[in-house]
């Protein structure tokens, strides 16, 4: 088990950084020099905690200031705990740290101390399982949501505008049907759920919650 990082994805070829979508990401010449030219490696350009905008921003032309590319496994026919031990052992500065799940207990205590840090969530990988591209079920997202209640600001046909914690936004995913012909009334309160918040405090994957 490891931490879900909140970046985008890039794998490493040996001599190009390719977006999961095969295209070429241009990287600075201090990230460049530091990855290997023997392993292929999958991971994420990532930039800290809650700092996922500056990412976009460094993919956009922006500044690569704080953007690191951190690998997360080895792209090889190697069984996921010896890819996990050689990643971390192959000397590359920036590599995710794992941890060997014992139990249910132990992936709530470590989940736990993700989201205190103020992480998104954590990844599950089947030690045994070979490297596979794309989704598997090898492969899962331990990523519980939190719900709250937002005011309700208006509705414009298509998502509701509202209000949580001072920050305004819309919600698209949840909506009711019925909300078409007869929506919530403007200042009423309503439940959503959420995957953590962005650097400026908007809930990220609202929906409704039913």
């Amino acid at each position: 088990m490891s931490e879900k990082l909140d970046g985008v994805r890039a794998v490493w070829g040996g001599k190009k950084m390719l977006s999961k979508q095969g295209i070429e990401i241009r990287i600075p010449d201090r990230i460049l020099a530091q990855l290997p030219s023997d392993l292929m490696l999958d991971g994420e350009l990532y930039a800290g905690r809650g700092n996922f905008e500056r990412v976009i921003s460094a993919l956009a032309g922006g500044s690569w200031d704080g953007v690191n590319f951190v690998a997360f496994d080895i792209i090889s026919d190697e069984k996921a705990i010896d890819r996990k031990e050689k990643l971390q052992s192959c000397g590359y500065a920036h590599v995710l740290s794992f941890q060997v799940c014992e139990n249910k207990r132990h992936l709530k205590e470590f989940e736990e101390c993700v989201k205190k840090n103020g992480g998104e969530g954590v990844m599950l990988l089947r030690r045994s399982s070979k490297y596979l591209e794309g989704r598997t079920t090898n492969l899962l997202k331990v990523k519980r949501a939190s719900v709250d209640k937002a005011i309700v600001l208006g509705w414009n046909g298509k998502s509701l505008d509202v209000s949580f914690c001072g920050i305004e936004f819309s919600i698209g995913i949840g909506i009711k049907s019925s909300w078409r012909l007869n929506p919530p009334k403007e200042g009423s309160e309503i439940l959503f759920s959420f995957y953590g918040k962005t650097a400026n405090g908007v809930p990220r994957h609202a929906a409704i919650f039913a």
